[in-house]
């Protein structure tokens, strides 16, 4: 009976065994999970680059030159986390799906904080070269037709002048002038091709960003050319969103601080002699009343010594019109 008992007992604790054995089996293949997928853009371009972690640990991948990745992840209930520059980071659940596959979406807070240099972009926070930039909000915001207009006064170091000319074409420096003989006029560059005209030829309202170098470091790529300065030109590219039209319009004034008055006859000779005996002072000095009327000569002056100072002879009326620049027709 005892020997039947213990049979009993023996093979109960074999049974556990096995059952426990298997158990454990199980658990350590739900353990282990392979996740797979491809990141793409918005317009299913491959970046290449992109991070995927599984949250929470410091497990994770970076896809390949194709977008694609594949790595292991604790269990089917992981929660992926994938970001890259410029997109809005993600979180997706696996789920117990093997295959997944993941579409970014660009986001503008992220590109406002990048800064274009001539061989490429950097964030404001890793940016040591001296460098201003000027958004399309702030273009927007003023109300101006030229882009010197908005430049002046909204970057430190950058000194542009006043023009008269219908253009509006200014003088432009960055620091000063840079030389003492060579052009000081900064470089500037539209959408990453030399541009050899004038800013002012540029509407405001086609701009998105002006980034102004105004160090050797930030401009060394530009060589010689970037000597006085860079100024980069980012023009606004489309987008895919409903159409929407534009109009800017302006009226204005324009009078004349004092109206000139035309001479009369008498007034025109007389503004004639007084040219003469200024551009003459000598003259003026040496011979008394040489431009004056030979009607109305100085005390002490007679009119044969009047017509004595150039020789002149004949009428003395001909002979003074001929001294304040008039000739005969």
């Amino acid at each position: 009976m005892r020997n039947s008992l213990k049979k009993v007992r023996c093979r109960a604790l074999l049974l556990l065994t096995l059952l426990c054995t298997l158990f454990s089996m199980s658990v350590y293949g739900q353990d282990g999970f392979t996740v797979s997928g491809t990141v793409v853009d918005e317009f299913g371009v491959p970046l290449p680059g992109a991070s995927i972690v599984e949250k929470g640990t410091t497990n994770g991948v970076v896809s390949d030159f194709d977008g694609n990745f594949s790595f292991e992840v604790a269990s089917q209930n992981a929660i992926l986390t994938i970001s890259y520059i410029g997109f809005e980071e993600q979180q997706i659940p696996v789920n117990g799906s093997a295959q997944i596959n993941v579409t970014m979406q660009s986001t503008a807070s992220t590109l406002d904080e990048v800064v274009l240099v001539g061989y490429g972009a950097v964030k404001k926070k890793d940016l040591t070269g001296a460098i201003s930039q000027v958004d399309a909000a702030a273009l927007s915001d003023q109300s101006t037709n030229s882009v010197t207009d908005v430049l002046r006064g909204n970057v430190a170091g950058l000194s542009i002048g006043l023009s008269a000319s219908p253009k509006g074409t200014s003088q432009i420096r960055i620091r000063g002038n840079n030389s003492l003989s060579a052009g000081s006029s900064p470089l500037i560059v539209v959408d990453g091709m030399i541009y050899n005209g004038d800013l002012s030829d540029i509407a405001p309202s086609d701009i998105d960003k002006l980034d102004v170098m105004k160090d050797a470091s930030s401009a060394a790529v530009y060589g010689a050319r970037g000597a006085s300065g860079v100024i980069l030109v980012t023009t606004k590219r489309g987008t895919s969103d409903k159409p929407t039209i534009n109009i800017n319009t302006s009226v204005g004034m324009a009078t004349d601080a004092y109206k000139e008055r035309p001479y009369d006859a008498q007034g025109y000779v007389d503004w004639r002699t007084d040219v003469f005996k200024s551009i003459n002072p000598q003259n003026t000095i040496d011979n008394p009343g040489r431009y004056d009327d030979p009607n109305n000569l100085p005390s002490g002056v007679t009119l044969d010594q009047w017509l004595a100072y150039d020789g002149s002879a004949g009428d003395p009326t001909r002979a003074w019109l001929n001294r304040i620049g008039f000739q005969d027709v």
